[in-house]
């Protein structure tokens, strides 16, 4: 199955290119959302609806894949946004039936 893959970032919108660029997956996805063109920082609900808006796609048709609990995981949770949140702490974190915690990202294939 083909999916669509957008960067949904607070880090400035050059500098995430850059960053992307180096690391040779810039080519991977569709785009590239920084708080600077939605003007919000995760985990505001803002943002979250800007990138929706931006990339037509749904909510629940979506998957918001993050390692920042507190901005992807919790800012995904509030806009009704399903989420696979890539950690390994041993802490516990709250996940509604929205959601699972993933140890590394081969484990994305379980869940798409």
């Amino acid at each position: 199955a083909k999916y669509n893959l957008h960067i949904l970032s607070n880090g400035f919108h050059h500098i995430q290119i850059k960053k992307m660029q180096s690391a040779g997956i810039l080519n991977y996805f569709d785009k590239v959302i920084t708080n600077e063109k939605a003007n919000a920082l995760k985990p505001d609900p803002l943002i979250f609806e800007f990138a929706l808006n931006d990339t037509g796609a749904l909510k629940s048709n979506s998957v918001m894949v993050g390692d920042n609990y507190f901005a992807d995981i919790k800012g995904a949770l509030n806009v009704g946004i399903p989420f696979l949140h890539l950690t390994n702490s041993d802490q516990d974190f709250e996940y509604s039936n929205k959601g699972f915690g993933i140890s590394c990202l081969s484990q994305l294939k379980m869940y798409l």
